[in-house]
């Protein structure tokens, strides 16, 4: 995949974490979108924790590599937040610090971030 298009690709799929945290009460602070040097986005849930989170939009999951990356990337007085989308669907595998890993599904009235994405291979 280009660089291009992969950029695109994880530019939808932070689109949708942004939605799906909205979802889910959770306020967007920043949107870092560095790579690996930064999280992908920093918000703040109901209880006034500031989470930063990385945003996985991958076919192939990496699951321990993906939250190695959340933790070294997390400051101090911050929680780390893996979303990671589940390829075909329109669910995400959400993994925080301190609480039980669930799955999160976007709105039925939201398009699919794999929409796009068809044709492609990765």
């Amino acid at each position: 995949m280009s660089g291009r298009t992969s950029r695109n690709k994880g530019r939808r799929g932070e689109t949708a974490a942004k939605r799906l945290l909205g979802d889910h009460d959770f306020t967007i602070l920043a949107d870092t979108t560095a790579g690996l040097a930064t999280g992908d986005l920093l918000a703040q849930d109901a209880q006034g924790r500031i989470w930063h989170v990385e945003v996985k939009n991958c076919r192939n999951m990496m699951i321990p590599q993906w939250i190695a990356q959340a933790r070294r990337q997390t400051t101090a007085g911050q929680h780390w937040m893996l979303l990671a989308h589940i390829h075909g669907t329109r669910a995400w595998l959400v993994l925080r610090q301190g609480k039980q890993a669930t799955v999160w599904h976007v709105s039925i009235h939201t398009p699919p971030v794999w929409e796009s994405d068809i044709g492609n291979n990765t």
